[in-house]
């Protein structure tokens, strides 16, 4: 709740919850309007985008976020490996062929957490 209060400040936003015993909670989000619009990405600011060749071993137990992450890593040049736990990558570890260049991994995950596994 702190990350995305402190995401909302920066950005000019706000949150307001409100919350009844045996009822439940209503969080509202606002974020700030846009007043222009914005262009679609450009090839010159594509240019710009770091991109590589190297293998990424990722490890998130959210669906949305594992997938977000692998489409976007693809779409720069990098190979993912995605794993959904803190147990998979070890299995992932041992068998993939060829080196793995970096591992970006979640914090709190069910089996085992990224400090743990790393």
């Amino acid at each position: 709740m702190s990350t995305v209060f402190g995401i909302l400040q920066q950005a000019g936003g706000s949150i307001w919850v409100y919350s009844e015993p045996g009822t439940g909670t209503t969080f509202k989000v606002y974020f700030p309007r846009v007043v222009k619009s914005h262009d679609k990405v450009t090839q010159s600011h594509r240019a710009g985008m770091p991109s590589g060749t190297e293998t990424v071993l990722m490890v998130e137990d959210e669906e949305p976020a594992r997938t977000l992450i692998a489409v976007v890593l693809k779409r720069i040049g990098y190979t993912p490996l995605a794993a959904r736990n803190g147990t998979e990558p070890l299995h992932i570890f041992e068998e993939h062929r060829g080196p793995i260049h970096l591992v970006i991994t979640d914090i709190t995950m069910p089996e085992m957490s990224g400090p743990d596994l790393v």
